[in-house]
């Protein structure tokens, strides 16, 4: 009795293959009066479980930067009031030895003519620039090569559910993907400055020749030491050059269910979705020149490194062809979705935007 069982179970677990066997080596007069069976009804005989592989890139990532235009202006600007000293890009007015006796002051001094404004009495204009931190620039979007391998398990079928292949298979897939994401780039942006002008009164006195630098003993012209101010933007009025690195390897795993729709003997339709959690390892360095017209240039640098966990989500179809009863060719897209990647330090970070990223599958699978 035990012997009929195995027996049994023998002809049951080739029977596919035999029926390959007869539709591609021999004639079959069953295949023929049958026009719905042979390929994909032996198909469904086997067992569930089917794994594939093969190239998968990652497409519509976009890189975003900030804290680009780092420039610390040693010129801070001090409180208003006199009896102090104030430093500026492009003069100075401190104490004297007199100790700005009557509010005025003759250890001053400017760079150019241009400062001096006859009207009123005559002024001298002095300022300091900064650029206003946290200043951005949006990269384009990256093509990152990739492989992905998948494991799925058909659960089950839907009857009801028949496109004329036969009846819709429900399952679960598990996908492994791997991209490398690696941008080098050279780029210009331009940063907003914020500039603080004081203005000092001169009281009729007319200024020595630009430049000109008074002395803590002095004697020399006096100019009043109290100043009115006025902050100003300067949209665009500094230039950020500089090249920036950025290299990723993510590694990404989505499970989810899948829904398979038999169209023909040979072709289906598969949709799919699922949760998914990437371990991203990447490494960002930079290097940039910000300029100030009127000012300098200071020079910038930096890099860091950082591995995180990215949870997201995702979503397609692919069409399949059965090329055997065992093997089949895939070919897809789905959207794939994780949360942003950020790498970076005080001076400069970038960021990996997914909101539209998507992964093409071409791949194939064996069927046991």
């Amino acid at each position: 009795m035990k012997a009929r069982y195995i027996a049994l179970g023998l002809s049951t677990a080739l029977m596919p293959l035999l029926s390959f066997g007869e539709e591609h080596l021999l004639p079959s007069h069953d295949s023929r009066d049958n026009p719905k069976g042979g390929l994909m009804d032996s198909l469904s005989t086997l067992g569930g479980l089917r794994l594939g592989m093969g190239f998968a890139p990652l497409l519509g990532v976009e890189t975003n930067y900030s804290g680009l235009g780092a420039f610390r202006n040693p010129q801070n600007p001090q409180p208003l009031g006199g009896g102090q000293n104030y430093n500026y890009d492009d003069g100075f007015v401190r104490l004297d030895a007199t100790g700005n006796a009557g509010g005025h002051s003759w250890n001053w001094g400017y760079d150019n003519a241009a400062q001096f404004n006859p009207v009123g009495g005559g002024s001298i204009s002095m300022t300091t620039s900064r650029v206003l931190p946290h200043q951005g620039a949006k990269g384009g979007e990256d093509f990152a090569l990739g492989i992905e391998a998948f494991a799925y398990y058909k659960l089950g079928e839907l009857p009801r559910l028949n496109l004329g292949g036969g009846p819709a298979r429900w399952g679960l897939k598990a996908s492994l993907h791997y991209a490398n994401i690696s941008i080098d780039e050279w780029g210009r942006v331009f940063a907003d400055v914020s500039r603080v002008t004081d203005t000092f009164s001169m009281n009729g006195v007319l200024p020595p020749l630009a430049p000109y630098e008074g002395s803590f003993s002095g004697p020399g012209p006096l100019l009043s030491d109290n100043p009115t101010r006025v902050t100003a933007g300067l949209p665009n009025g500094a230039s950020v050059a500089g090249n920036r690195e950025l290299e990723v390897d993510l590694f990404g795993l989505t499970i989810g269910p899948v829904l398979e729709l038999p169209v023909t003997n040979r072709f289906s339709l598969s949709l799919e979705g699922g949760v998914s959690l990437a371990i991203a390892n990447g490494d960002f360095n930079f290097s940039s020149l910000t300029t100030v017209a009127g000012v300098g240039s200071q020079a910038a640098s930096g890099g860091d490194s950082r591995t995180m966990l990215l949870p997201g989500m995702s979503g397609g179809f692919s069409a399949i062809i059965q090329l055997t009863d065992s093997w089949s060719a895939y070919g897809g897209a789905r959207y794939q979705y994780y949360s942003d990647l950020k790498i970076g330090s005080e001076n400069s970070r970038a960021e990996l935007d997914f909101g539209g990223a998507f992964i093409l599958s071409m791949s194939a699978s064996y069927s046991f």
